[in-house]
């Protein structure tokens, strides 16, 4: 079972600095990743892509 199998995290902003990475990795972790963007929706939509 995952770290983070039932945990569901929100990430504000996921396409500006590391937050991309963190996001990525949380999802990969088996979390439920909720994803909210104010300054790039394209960068957002990529990092949508990688979870």
């Amino acid at each position: 079972m995952s770290l983070l199998a039932e945990k569901v995290v929100l990430v504000t902003d996921a396409s500006q600095g590391i937050v991309p990475a963190i996001t990525e990795r949380l999802g990969r972790n088996g979390a439920t990743v909720a994803i909210t963007h104010s300054s790039n929706r394209e960068k957002t939509e990529a990092v949508v892509e990688t979870i």
